[in-house]
């Protein structure tokens, strides 16, 4: 997310929750802080839904006291597109305000379209 809206930004892209966005790990240089800050800053709420995190065991370099080794750990991932749909629904992002015109213009047979929860969240806001 943090990448993305930082590509955003250097785009062109002005929003202020992008600006915030883009600069979760000090822009990305200390990308180990990302999770920790977004949710430290949009996650503190006990009455929200928010999407659940994907596990994977994962081969990552650990450090030791003889140096560097591999280990296997758990490590979350959270989709960018289930996190979007979730900032829509709950009305949390700006630039959406286009929304309705974008799925006029869009097919709606589109093979990506199916069970994505991008379309769940759009289909309760608009009649698409």
């Amino acid at each position: 997310m943090q990448s993305i809206a930082l590509a955003a930004t250097k785009s062109g892209a002005t929003s202020p929750d992008l600006q915030e966005m883009a600069a979760l790990g000090n822009f990305g240089r200390s990308s180990n802080h990302v999770a920790s800050q977004m949710i430290s800053k949009y996650c503190q709420s006990s009455t929200i839904q928010l999407p659940e995190p994907y596990f994977a065991d994962t081969p990552v370099n650990v450090k030791t006291l003889d140096g560097w080794a591999q280990s296997t750990k758990s490590v979350a991932l959270y989709l960018p597109h289930e996190w979007f749909a979730w900032l829509e629904m709950e009305e949390q992002a700006a630039g959406f305000n286009d929304l309705q015109e974008f799925w006029d213009s869009h097919n709606m047979g589109d093979p990506k379209l199916d069970g994505n929860p991008v379309m769940a969240a759009a289909c309760l806001k608009i009649n698409v």
